[in-house]
């Protein structure tokens, strides 16, 4: 060292690192970059490295270790922390299991992200490793790669039907060959077939010869996810002759009488399969026969196209049109073909054999006693049909026990505009439990028993009930961003109460009446007059409720008194036009004071559709209870109508001519 001998002297050996002010410990950041440089290097690290990393563990400068390959392996090799696991792993070579003697690192293995076992994207991980490997050597897999492969997808898929993975985490394997073969090759998905159907991919030889697999079990749903389409399904089909084709009525009788015994052997098919079941398609099939029936097949795929020879076939499910077409040779039909497609039409995806086995036994057995001995010989269990009884509506309750007082008045009386100004008494009102849901996205579905004859309303009443009620209260939605309704925010009350939120009590009803309900009645015309005063405050409530709503609205009654079919117009910012037909209840509106529309009204509902709207407007005069529901195109959500005895009185019945007497 350039240092005068005088001053080595004075420092003598033991104290000359101090002297130097040499730090003889080394900092965590500088054996993180010693580690980091090694690993680059591919150069083996004294194994106190990790020693001191694990004691200064809490050191920020560790952080910087993740994601990179900073462990170092028995056979000197450096892996990432996120490519080894505490406990066992189905990954094979690419993937390591650490000892338990290593536990002694757990704080540095923890702080680096060392899991205890594998989680869902490590198996996307794998997959793309081994399609890089596969890439850049373009040899067939071994059985080990192939097993790893598969266990991936079957995983994946677990992980799919649990709902712990999406479809769009999935779409990063789409354009890689990540799909095995049946020659242990990587296929990319796009590139290769599910066999959907036996026999459907010998049609093309060669041509689809390494681009077919069956189905893997447990793991086919996450391929099909990424691109891997049924053969079935990329197939066309062209029926390129059929002779002599009529109705078969035999074939459509026969399925009819043996109905029972397919939902038989269909409920059995419900407990095993995993796949959906089309079980209503043979009450829709429309039966044919032929005499001769000609198809080919033909295959868009790999930007070419093939197309196979014109063959015969002895039946023949036609998807698109729900037709089936049975060849008849000599009075005889193929009845396993006849069966097949009917199980291919149940079943459109997944194994159709045992299905087609079922079916072939029940419609070739000579007699239904036959066709059921052959089912109990096979073990198909018996099934209970259902029951054709209906059950009859319960009676219903008009009113409360006890006695009225004779002052007693209602304080809840309709006053709508359109003729209906009292409660339809005496209809049969269903007791029914509302299923939920806003008004502006209701889905028709269910039915109730027809209300009988009242006072109210025609004698000639029905009515539709749709399994959805509306829900009230501040807030709410109708599914698009509109507010169904609300608890009025009119202008100068910006503290009004609000209502509590009524339970509806029950689905969507309409009552239709056969009298002409076009013009208001004049016989009370101080009633009259009250309910044009009413109609005229809903019409406000909906003008201001409008305006909040960000919309131009203008009442049309002011340029054309007793406008047809709607009240209000009104315009959102992107021009789009509701045109509102307002119902102003002076108290709530139930059941026992609906709001009612006129022929006109309805006629204008029809033509206008989605923007027509129906705002019912309950407590109208009340400043602090009011409520505005708006409804758009209410009638055409109505997917049922139900006529009651009543409509007997217009039954236009002929009188029969008496028969002579001989």
């Amino acid at each position: 060292m350039n240092i005068p001998r005088q001053l080595q002297n004075r420092a003598g050996t033991t104290g000359l690192i101090d002297f130097l002010e040499i730090n003889t410990k080394p900092t965590p950041p500088l054996v993180v970059r010693h580690l980091k440089e090694y690993s680059r290097q591919n150069v083996p690290v004294n194994r106190e490295v990790y020693r001191f990393l694990n004691d200064n563990s809490d050191d920020p400068a560790v952080a910087n270790l993740n994601g990179t390959t900073c462990l170092l392996l028995p056979n000197n090799q450096y892996v990432r922390p996120d490519q080894v696991f505490w406990s066992e792993h189905p990954f094979g070579s690419y993937r390591y299991q650490l000892g338990p003697e290593l536990r002694q690192y757990h704080s540095l293995f923890e702080r680096l992200g060392v899991r205890e076992r594998p989680e869902d994207h490590d198996f996307i991980e794998v997959l793309l490793e081994i399609s890089l490997d596969y890439a850049q050597s373009h040899s067939p897999r071994n059985e080990q790669s192939l097993a790893i492969v598969m266990c991936c997808w079957e995983e994946l898929s677990v992980a799919l039907d649990q709902e712990r993975l999406t479809v769009d985490e999935l779409a990063v394997l789409k354009d890689h060959p990540v799909i095995p073969n049946n020659q242990y090759q990587l296929i990319r998905p796009e590139d290769i077939f599910f066999e959907d159907r036996a026999g459907l991919a010998a049609k093309f030889p060669q041509f689809l010869e390494n681009n077919v697999i069956a189905r893997p079990q447990g793991a086919w749903r996450a391929m099909s996810k990424v691109g891997v389409r049924l053969l079935g399904d990329a197939v066309e089909l062209h029926m390129i002759e059929c002779e002599g084709d009529v109705d078969d009525e035999a074939l459509s009788a026969l399925v009819q009488e043996r109905h029972r015994l397919l939902n038989r052997i269909i409920e059995s098919e419900k407990v095993s399969a995993t796949d959906g079941l089309n079980i209503t398609i043979l009450g829709k099939l429309h039966f044919r026969k032929a005499r001769k029936l000609l198809i080919n097949y033909s295959l868009q795929a790999f930007k070419q196209k093939r197309t196979t020879d014109p063959e015969a076939v002895p039946a023949l499910y036609l998807k698109d049109e729900a037709g089936f077409i049975a060849v008849y040779e000599n009075g005889n039909i193929s009845w396993p073909a006849i069966a097949r497609e009917m199980a291919s039409a149940i079943k459109p995806i997944g194994e159709i054999g045992g299905l087609a086995g079922g079916i072939k036994e029940v419609l070739a057995s000579a007699s239904m006693k036959e066709a059921e001995r052959s089912l109990d010989e096979l073990g198909y269990p018996p099934l209970q049909e259902h029951l054709q009884t209906e059950v009859e509506p319960s009676a219903t309750i008009q009113g409360l026990g006890g006695e009225v007082l004779p002052a007693e008045e209602s304080t809840d009386p309709t006053v709508g505009d359109t003729g209906l100004p009292e409660t339809p008494a005496g209809v049969e009102e269903t007791l029914q439990p509302g299923a939920g849901g806003n008004i502006g996205s209701a889905t028709p579905s269910g039915e109730t028993a027809s209300p009988t004859s009242g006072d109210g309303i025609s004698e000639t009443s029905s009515e539709t009930t749709a399994g959805s009620t509306a829900t009230t209260g501040s807030g709410t939605s109708s599914g698009d961003g509109r507010p169904s309704t609300t608890t009025g925010t009119g202008s100068g009350d910006p503290g009004r109460k609000s209502l509590p939120k009524r339970k509806p009590t029950g689905g969507l009803r309409t009552y239709v009446s056969s009298n002409n309900g076009d013009t208001p009645s004049t016989s009370d015309p101080d009633g009259h007059q009250r309910r044009t005063t009413i109609g005229q405050i809903g019409v406000d409530r909906v003008l201001a409720y409008e305006t909040e709503c960000g919309r131009t609205a203008r009442d049309t009654n002011e340029t054309h008194r007793n406008h047809p079919g709607y009240d209000v117009e009104s315009t959102d910012t992107e021009g789009n036009v509701r045109y509102i037909e307002v119902k102003s209840m002076e108290g709530y509106w139930s059941r026992r004071t609906p709001a009612s529309v006129t022929r006109a009204q309805f006629g204008k509902a029809q033509e206008l559709g989605d923007q027509f709207w129906l705002y019912v407007v309950e407590f109208a005069p009340d400043d602090e209870r009011y409520q505005v529901f708006p409804i758009q195109d209410p009638f055409g959500k109505v997917n049922q109508y139900l006529f009651d005895d009543g409509w007997q009185e217009l039954a236009e019945i002929e009188e029969q001519p008496e028969t002579p007497e001989k």
